[in-house]
């Protein structure tokens, strides 16, 4: 069990929620790079094997019940959440109890959306638990996050394209988005929990610029050789048929049709802000699609 400095120390202990997510094992990877002292709350100890090797502490505890962790907590010099921010009120509290008052919290991006449901509205409430504290915080809003075979949104598409000969883009494709590569995320986390002038700041961390739908698929089937035909489709039938199929799977907000409707919204953001205090240099998305390729040939994740 490692012992604690002082918190105020920069040798003292970060708290690290959200470890084993994508993002989390990323990000643990590069503090230990650092020789950061981390200590990880794991509320699945089944997950572990996720986390990346090393010397860090492991807390077993629930998110939901921050009596279960608050103990760990005490001592620590800051709380990264990696979590979801819909739990943001229960590590507001945990870092109450603990006298933490340093807390920098991932968000997304998708509380901009047009297409408002129960998943945005959690994204807002959780900024405005974390907003509304008196803790020292930063507030990191990534859009869509892609990396590793763990990627979910970026890497199911790839394993369709793979799959599929031709490949329907509803819309023809023309709405913008403007993904992020997760080791460039990583090091935004991290400089906003370094820098005192990101305190009580809010950042957008997305990629460099906006792609078209159509260009960053066509961005895919390029870097990974692949054949595949981009057929445009109307949106109005795929999503009639995307409810259909929602209802019969009982999917909800989780389900086809919200990311239909959702494609058809421009997903960009202003990063001007994270460039300036965050020395933000988000590669391309060309550069990191042939970064996430090479991770997937070296782990044999076809």
């Amino acid at each position: 069990m490692m012992t604690n400095p002082d918190s105020s120390s920069p040798r003292a202990p970060v708290f690290l929620t959200g470890a084993t997510s994508h993002t989390g094992s990323h990000l643990l990877r590069i503090m230990l790079g650092r020789g950061m002292t981390v200590k990880c709350l794991i509320r699945s100890p089944e997950k572990i094997p996720l986390l990346p090797k090393g010397d860090y502490e492991i807390v077993p505890g629930d998110a939901m019940r921050p009596e279960t962790f608050v103990s760990a907590l005490t001592g620590c010099r800051a709380m990264l959440n990696i979590a979801h921010i819909r739990l943001a009120a229960h590590f507001v509290e945990a870092c109450r109890q603990a006298q933490v008052r340093r807390i920098v919290s991932i968000s997304s991006t998708r509380r901009y959306t047009k297409f408002p449901d129960i998943i945005s509205q959690r994204v807002i409430d959780g900024e405005n638990a974390i907003r509304e504290s008196d803790l020292d915080y930063t507030i990191i809003r990534a859009s869509m996050i892609y990396g590793s075979a763990r990627d979910n949104n970026m890497h199911n598409l790839l394993m369709r394209l793979r799959r599929w000969p031709v490949f329907p883009l509803p819309g023809g494709g023309k709405t913008h988005i403007q993904p992020v590569f997760v080791e460039d995320l990583c090091q935004a986390l991290l400089a906003a929990l370094e820098r005192d002038a990101t305190r009580g700041k809010e950042y957008n961390i997305c990629g460099p610029e906006p792609l078209a739908l159509r260009e960053a698929i066509e961005i895919l089937i390029r870097q990974d050789r692949l054949k595949t035909r981009l057929l445009p489709a109307p949106t109005a039938p795929a999503l009639f048929l995307a409810q259909i199929i929602d209802a019969l799977r009982r999917a909800g907000p989780a389900g086809l049709a919200p990311k239909i409707r959702r494609l058809q919204e421009d997903k960009t953001y202003d990063i001007s802000d994270a460039q300036r205090d965050l020395g933000f240099n988000p590669r391309s998305f060309e550069d990191g699609v042939r970064r996430k390729l090479e991770w997937l040939a070296q782990s044999n994740k076809f």
